[in-house]
């Protein structure tokens, strides 16, 4: 953040059961308050979202959503958000 690079900040979320993915996206979306990055909320629920991409501005982040957390939704995901 301090480098003015918080716009390029992607967010993998690992296959694991939805309340650890919630319980993780809180210490995520606290740690960005905490550094000043001001707030950046989920357009969906944490528990169904595999890559999210942080704004440069406050608002909501780009969030891409799946029904399953396999390789080819990973990479799907990621290639998405990478444009």
């Amino acid at each position: 953040m301090r480098s003015g690079h918080l716009g390029k900040t992607v967010l993998v979320v690992p296959p694991v059961d939805a309340d650890e993915i919630r319980q993780r996206w809180k210490f995520v979306a606290d740690a960005l308050v905490s550094a000043g990055a001001g707030q950046h909320p989920l357009p969906a629920d944490p528990a169904c979202v595999v890559v999210a991409r942080v704004c440069e501005n406050v608002g909501p982040m780009t969030a891409y959503c799946a029904d399953r957390r396999d390789e080819a939704t990973y990479r799907a995901a990621v290639a998405a958000v990478l444009g």
